[in-house]
């Protein structure tokens, strides 16, 4: 196995649904189908991945966990908070990025001012047109060989 060097400086917003499979996806044997590829390239460099699928409001994060590689579930550290409901310290985005807002709250609650992350999801519209964090897959496919590609890419810009 290679070793590898935890990069905690940088973290990984993941989408379940379009980006771990294709949505919908009707056969349930073929969920998490693209995993191995998104596992093949976050092992490598031991960054640690937060849960931002909505599966994070029906399942816990150990359920969730449970659906990973072995290799990478102890890479998943945590979940975004769920802003679809106001409440005294936090009103919901009215832009249209209300993904990208739930990942600035969690990394304003748990990470140094600056940091740099990214996420992977397949709904642009959920992030600010010029979010240039967001490597967004295609739903009808989900993670490729070429998303592969440009993730390697992103962190290798960010370490």
């Amino acid at each position: 196995m290679q070793e590898t060097t935890s990069t905690a400086s940088l973290s990984v917003f993941l989408d379940l649904d379009g980006v771990t499979h294709t949505e919908p996806c009707a056969d349930i044997n073929k969920y998490f189908s693209q995993l191995p590829l998104i596992a093949e390239v976050l092992k490598e460099y031991a960054i640690e991945v937060d849960i931002s699928s909505s599966w994070r409001t029906v399942y816990t994060l150990n359920e969730i966990k449970d659906q990973f590689l072995p290799e990478i579930g102890h890479l998943i550290v945590g979940a975004t908070p769920d802003l679809t409901k106001p409440n005294s310290d936090w009103t919901p985005p009215t832009s249209g990025a209300e993904r990208q807002a739930e990942i600035e709250k969690w990394l304003k609650d748990n990470r140094q001012w600056g940091q740099p992350w990214i996420a992977i999801d397949d709904r642009a519209s959920w992030f600010a047109p010029d979010c240039r964090q967001l490597l967004c897959t295609n739903r009808s496919t989900g993670f490729t060989a070429e998303d592969a590609m440009q993730l390697h890419a992103m962190i290798k810009e960010y370490l």
